[in-house]
């Protein structure tokens, strides 16, 4: 059965019988081609056939209706996706692709070497022989062929050597796309202000909670905050010394929410918190120590000393038939703590902090 090695030989030779120029694009194309007749099974030719599977049909178009038959026609594609998960995965695939092919291209130059080192040194030995004109004569035309085929050798590998440099190139802007999208991915879960979790980051951690509470039954709590009379702030002292307030509070909610808990910036002057709970008296202390710090001490900016306060809305998950029924009542109790006046607590046992 025929091998790698086999296939990468042959390909060489396929392409320079029919007088193609072995870039990288035309050695893949041939090789995977040959794997196919042969019946074996390649690894970055199934990559690439099931990377082929989920282009859509609009993709497909924008290669002006060539075919898509190489790596490389598909990274041309993948390159105008937006930066998307979809992009990520797509890129990781081409990536594997093309580390599989680079191994490839360098069993190919080794080869084609290892092949021109032998012509070499059979053309030497042909240089030694002493013998009568017809023996001299036979001679001098191997010398010939040999020379002629190094030549063509050393074409191709000089030929490989530059479709490797293509694909180094190749490798680096892969590399700087999942870098940027590295970079994308934190801004759309880290509010940029705050530190804490966005809105979006929040709605995907918040579903492993619920995920564990309707296999285990470990509750939880919901806390929604909102700064009172912040408007008056922004209005009085400007957006600077707003953003500044938002960017203190929360660092104490960061502060003093335990890891295994949840906190995020719910929009605007919302926070929320998702606290894994035991019992009322564990939710009340954390509480307490919230508003004891905002409430004892001064919001600074610059030469201003601000006094700040909250007002929150609590209740528990297991007191409601879900999640979103839970952070509605949680949400009703926030606004009845600022109709009572502000700068309270209000849970739904009752309870007034």
């Amino acid at each position: 059965m025929a091998n790698i090695k086999d296939i990468s030989s042959k390909t060489i030779i396929n392409l320079q019988n029919k007088n193609i120029e072995a870039t990288p694009d035309a050695y893949s194309r041939e090789f995977c081609s040959i794997s196919n007749d042969k019946g074996l099974k390649i690894e970055q030719c199934e990559l690439f056939t099931n990377a082929l599977i989920e282009l859509s049909e609009d993709e497909i178009q924008q290669n002006d209706g060539k075919e898509i038959s190489t790596v490389y026609d598909l990274v041309k594609i993948l390159l105008k996706r937006p930066q998307t998960h979809l992009l990520v995965e797509q890129t990781n695939n081409v990536a594997d692709i093309i580390k599989v092919m680079d191994k490839h291209l360098d069993d190919a130059i080794s080869s084609s070497k290892n092949g021109c080192d032998t012509i070499i040194s059979i053309r030497d030995d042909i240089e030694s022989v002493n013998s009568k004109n017809s023996v001299e004569k036979l001679k001098n035309k191997l010398i010939i062929a040999a020379s002629t085929i190094e030549n063509e050798i050393s074409n191709v590998n000089e030929k490989l050597i530059d479709g490797k440099s293509e694909i180094s190139i190749l490798e680096t802007r892969i590399q700087e796309l999942e870098n940027d999208l590295d970079i994308y991915k934190k801004e759309s879960t880290i509010d940029h202000l705050t530190g804490l979790l966005t809105r979006r980051a929040y709605d995907k951690e918040v579903d492993k909670f619920e995920d564990v509470y309707i296999r285990e039954q470990q509750d939880y709590a919901v806390v929604f905050f909102d700064l009172d009379d912040f408007k008056k702030v922004n209005d009085t002292y400007g957006h600077e010394c707003g953003d500044s307030v938002l960017k203190t509070f929360g660092k104490i909610l960061n502060k003093l929410t335990r890891k295994t808990d949840i906190v995020a910036r719910y929009g605007g002057e919302e926070f929320i918190s998702v606290l894994k709970y035991k019992n009322e008296e564990e939710l009340l202390h954390y509480l307490k120590r919230v508003k004891d710090i905002v409430t004892n001490n001064k919001f600074t900016h610059q030469d201003l000393k601000l006094n700040i306060t909250f007002s929150a809305g609590v209740d528990i998950r297991s007191s409601h038939k879900s999640y979103e029924h839970t952070i509605q009542q949680a949400d009703i109790l926030l606004y009845e703590a600022k109709d009572n006046g502000k700068n309270q607590l209000v849970l739904g046992s009752g309870t007034i902090v």
